[in-house]
């Protein structure tokens, strides 16, 4: 394997890693404020958060499909 692939392999995980730390804080902000808080802010703060896990979501698919795909290295 050389330098650009292990390189496009990383940079991948990375940007995946992120986009599922950013999906899941944001279930448990979204669970957290419209279940939990009495904040009377609570629905635009879960709306809020709800965005984000959106976010994180369209980042991990942006890195799964487009960045590297490493499926065919192991088959």
């Amino acid at each position: 394997m050389n330098i650009k692939r292990t390189l496009l392999i990383l940079l991948s995980r990375v940007i995946r890693g992120a986009g599922m730390g950013l999906g899941a804080s944001g279930i448990a902000l979204a669970g957290w404020f419209f279940f939990f808080s009495v904040n009377e802010y609570k629905f635009l703060w879960g709306l809020l958060s709800v965005m984000g896990f959106l976010v994180g979501y369209l980042i991990y698919r942006f890195a799964y499909a487009y960045i590297y795909d490493e499926w065919n290295d192991y088959h």
